[in-house]
């Protein structure tokens, strides 16, 4: 299966494998530092405050100014009460690079499943116009089809340049998925025993957090 996904699509053939840790690689110690050191200066929130429902309220009330986001935080500004007028969305900033990344979700049919061609049904449905509308009737989700998704950002909602959400698919060929590798469970509990260890211990507690985090990852990779 692994090989015949989009086999022929340079350079994605066969998806992403991810088999090795990598916590140590020299740029993500840089990064842990460079992240450590915002936060320690007040320039970025912590870690250990949430993950992006949090954010969206430290965001709303102006706590925090700047952050990576996906479509749906369109939403969930609106819900918390921020017009589209008071914040816009724009390409990450270049530095070595400016590669892009994004999350996607799909449907799966169970091996065991007695009722595949039910199931295979409902999947083409989902994908259909009339799927995808009652799907994503908000801006809670960048959509496959480039039209629902005009519809859907370009409305009353969406912040002034509400196209980079979809652009960066298409002007940055480098953008790539960040997909969930088998164990994620496994994987989500080390990072998450781990990364708040390095923020939170000083300059000289990123290392050795990371080195746990790696020894964790190590472990969790060779569930199968």
């Amino acid at each position: 299966m692994w090989q015949r996904f989009y086999p022929k699509e340079t350079p994605r053939g066969g998806g992403f494998l991810r088999e090795n840790a990598d916590a140590l690689n020299d740029r993500t110690i840089e990064s842990f530092q460079v992240l450590q050191k915002m936060v320690s200066e007040g320039l970025a929130a912590n870690p250990a405050q949430g993950g992006g429902n949090e954010l969206v309220a430290l965001f709303s009330t102006g706590a925090v100014g700047m952050t990576p986001a996906g479509g749906f935080w369109v939403q969930g500004l609106s819900e918390a009460g921020v017009a589209n007028d008071e914040y816009d969305v724009t390409y990450f900033p270049k530095m070595r690079g400016q590669r892009h990344q994004f999350g996607a979700g799909g449907y799966a049919i169970m091996e065991t499943s007695q009722r595949k061609e039910d199931a295979w049904q409902w999947l083409k449905y989902c994908v259909s116009v009339e799927g995808m509308s009652i799907a994503h009737s908000k801006p809670d989700s960048s959509i496959p089809r480039r039209s629902l998704n005009d519809k859907v950002y370009g409305g009353d909602l969406g912040p002034k340049h509400w196209q980079v959400f979809y652009d960066t698919l298409e002007k940055f060929p480098d953008t790539g998925p960040f997909p969930a590798p088998p164990q994620q469970a496994a994987v989500e509990s080390a990072l998450i025993k781990n990364v708040v260890p390095a923020i939170t211990n000083g300059p000289d507690g990123v290392r050795p957090a990371l080195e746990t985090m790696q020894r964790d990852l190590e472990l969790a990779l060779r569930r199968q």
